[in-house]
């Protein structure tokens, strides 16, 4: 498929497309897409671009903020500040999300935020045991990133009969029979929260002091109330700092590895015999440009896998006729995120990435100079914004790159054609 061919059915999925991406922006919400299993989306010319500022457009990932709270004016706090596995989730009437059964697990992932400044309320009910003992009940929050510092307060809530968290009692003791356990004042129960990498866990427990049933909050029974947890969370957002390892002008230049020389027949890359691979029928042009992205701060045992990169990328065609008359085209591609599959672990906290060029193939542009005798050459140039993405969010270490590349007739007869990069 030859490059108008290709611009000509993407403009008829322009109007799709943006509506989806501000749909995607409009609900916070982000789709990665496999570029190794899908094509590039090549939007319409997007006409004169001046900037950086309007050039890169189409930032639609949903990108880390700052704080997260669900103590004011939440209307959907449940949703805001996790789900619960392997226990019930309901939501009370100041939004705050109720959490029952044992063990109580909240998954807070999609929480991309570097502070979380929540409360949490829970719930749980066994048969009594004998005067004493204990009913427990651990509660596991697991974050989207590596816990940096946390505080959590238990602020109110009334046990049957007499409420802990972990060995600190945090109810007042009532007379045996006579009345249940209450929090009378917020109480700072961090000594008892053990961390995890991002998981935080504390056991709420409950001693029996009466009979019939050992628990907290309306679980023990309704009109009770549960124990609320004030949660103070920072998180550790790794940074990634992007650097390009090597240049274009020259075959010297290309990267060379084992895994470089497998896709390229087992030789040095060569400008001028670049290989092509086939995306969804459509071949591109396979670049190898080597970008080195060091994640910091080293020694946090971050999982690769919670780590990409996604690109947009302002590719301009240039032709140029024998006469000096040139004519200049610029579309608008947003590819990525590029999943943990196109990033390799190298030592050291190091991930490496390959650029596979989203434009034409050298087959169609060869061929395209060959039949258009007045045309003497065909250039690429893209221009790329680099975007590391960890746990699918934005990270805002962006890395601003470009390369050229073209095919020009050699000759008098212009029978030769040569490659070049810069």
């Amino acid at each position: 498929m030859d490059l108008y061919r290709k611009i000509a059915w993407q403009k008829k999925r322009v109007a799709f497309l943006v509506i989806a991406v501000f749909s995607f922006l409009a609900v916070a919400s982000w789709m990665g897409i496999d570029v190794q299993a899908q094509a590039p989306d090549l939007h319409a010319p997007s006409g004169s671009l001046t900037n950086n500022a309007s050039r890169w457009s189409g930032l639609g990932n949903k990108p880390w903020t700052m704080t997260h709270t669900n103590r004011v004016s939440q209307t959907s706090a449940a949703k805001s500040s996790g789900s619960a596995s392997g226990s019930s989730v309901s939501t009370s009437s100041a939004s705050v999300p109720v959490f029952s059964g044992c063990p109580q697990i909240i998954d807070s992932t999609a929480l991309l935020t570097n502070i979380i400044n929540d409360v949490t309320e829970h719930t749980y009910s066994v048969g009594a045991g004998p005067v004493g003992s204990f009913a427990d009940c651990t509660v596991t929050r697991n974050f989207a990133g590596p816990i940096q510092s946390i505080q959590v307060i238990i602020e109110s809530g009334q046990a049957d009969d007499i409420g802990y968290v972990g060995n600190t009692q945090v109810t007042d003791t009532k007379p045996m029979c006579a009345a249940i356990g209450e929090v009378t004042s917020p109480v700072d129960v961090t000594s008892q929260v053990t961390t995890n990498g991002n998981a935080a866990t504390l056991t709420l427990r409950a001693q029996e002091n009466c009979c019939c049933a050992t628990g907290w909050g309306v679980a023990t029974p309704i009109g009770r109330l549960n124990a609320s947890l004030h949660w103070v969370v920072a998180l550790l957002v790794p940074k990634v700092e992007i650097k390009r390892n090597n240049h274009f002008s020259n075959d010297n230049d290309l990267p060379d590895s084992p895994a470089i020389r497998a896709i390229f027949g087992g030789k040095r890359p060569k400008i001028d015999k670049l290989q092509e691979k086939t995306v969804n029928g459509d071949v591109f042009m396979a670049i190898p440009v080597e970008l080195e992205a060091n994640i910091k701060p080293p020694g946090q045992n971050l999982d690769l896998n919670d780590f990409g990169l996604r690109q947009t990328i302002i590719l301009t065609v240039t032709r140029t006729r024998k006469d000096g008359t040139t004519n200049a085209e610029e579309f608008l591609i947003n590819e990525g995120p590029a999943p943990a599959n196109h990033l390799d672990k190298n030592g050291g906290g190091d991930t490496y990435f390959f650029f596979d060029a989203p434009g034409p193939s050298k087959t169609d542009t060869e061929k395209e100079l060959n039949d258009n005798p007045d045309l003497q050459s065909i250039s690429y140039k893209f221009e790329i914004l680099t975007i590391p993405t960890y746990k699918g969010g934005d990270i805002k270490d962006n890395f601003e790159w470009s390369i050229t590349i073209g095919a020009e007739k050699q000759g008098k007869k212009g029978k030769k054609i040569k490659w070049t990069g810069e």
